[in-house]
């Protein structure tokens, strides 16, 4: 656990692995609550339109599922410096008590890794959409 943050609107604990810093991060997954937002499927098309003002070269694809009211995006990015590539896979859903719960898992690369990084994306990719639909994030101690 690397950060923990709560609020009477939200809240959000995000987990790296122990050898890494927020500088310098290679997985991340997160459980965030918005305790006021009640649609997953906007919640999660905000998050599309905001990351497509900030990196407008992402790549990008919702997906709902009519039964459950699940939503998933994943979505690619390069810092525009190309300092880094960033994938993310984040599931929307109702939480229990009220409001939108979102888990994210995250990985990224840096520098000369970028090129490797992307070339095994691909796979990598849809391995682990499916298991965040299946699943979401599972902890384990």
């Amino acid at each position: 656990l690397a950060s923990n943050e709560s609020s009477d609107t939200e809240s959000l604990k995000e987990y790296i692995p122990k050898d890494e810093t927020f500088d310098t991060w290679t997985k991340l997954a997160s459980v965030h609550v918005f305790k006021q937002v009640n649609d997953p499927l906007a919640a999660a098309q905000a998050l599309d339109k905001e990351l497509k003002k900030k990196y407008p070269d992402a790549h990008s694809r919702i997906i709902q599922n009519p039964d459950t009211g699940e939503v998933i995006i994943d979505f690619l990015i390069l810092a525009p410096d190309h300092a880094f590539a960033e994938w993310n896979v984040m599931k929307y859903d109702k939480a229990k008590d009220g409001g939108t719960v979102v888990y994210q898992y995250a990985l990224r690369a840096y520098g000369e890794k970028i090129t490797d990084f992307l070339k095994g994306l691909k796979d990598e990719r849809i391995r682990l959409v499916d298991l965040m639909a299946k699943d979401g994030l599972a902890v384990s101690r």
